[in-house]
């Protein structure tokens, strides 16, 4: 999931270093890349970072090559490592924009994300197991 749609200048890119294992057991710097942050118009002012994930547990030797994985949230038995910058509770709202748009540009970029959000408690959504504040 490195998709950089939606990128703008106010979130910089974070570095992302991978390390890895060789089959002779040696640990390995597998990839040194910038990730770049994906924003989304229904949370201005948000940024999301995809840094890893996979749709199963890792195990070793691993090369360190990136998983590939597509939802936001991952099956039993897969993880994601992401990182969510909030804006100030007072990041003014956008105003007259499309909301199937954005809720397609949103679904498109962040897959998974939206199914999950709680209509009653906006800012919140639920996995299968858990209740979580996500933007609140």
């Amino acid at each position: 999931m490195t998709e950089t749609a939606g990128a703008n200048s106010s979130s910089q890119p974070i570095r992302r270093v991978v390390t890895g294992q060789a089959k002779d057991g040696k640990s390995i710097v597998a990839s040194d890349t910038l990730v770049a942050p994906v924003t989304v118009p229904l949370m201005p002012g948000a940024a999301f970072f995809s840094l890893w994930g996979a749709d199963t547990m890792p195990a070793l030797p691993d090369a360190g090559a990136e998983p590939g994985y597509r939802t936001w949230f991952p099956p039993d038995g897969g993880f994601r490592f992401e990182l969510i910058l909030l804006p100030p509770d007072r990041t003014p709202q956008t105003t007259g924009m499309d909301q199937r748009q954005a809720l397609s540009e949103t679904e498109a970029l962040l897959p998974g994300l939206m199914a999950a959000m709680d209509k009653a408690h906006p800012g919140w959504h639920a996995d299968r197991h858990h209740r979580l504040d996500l933007y609140r």
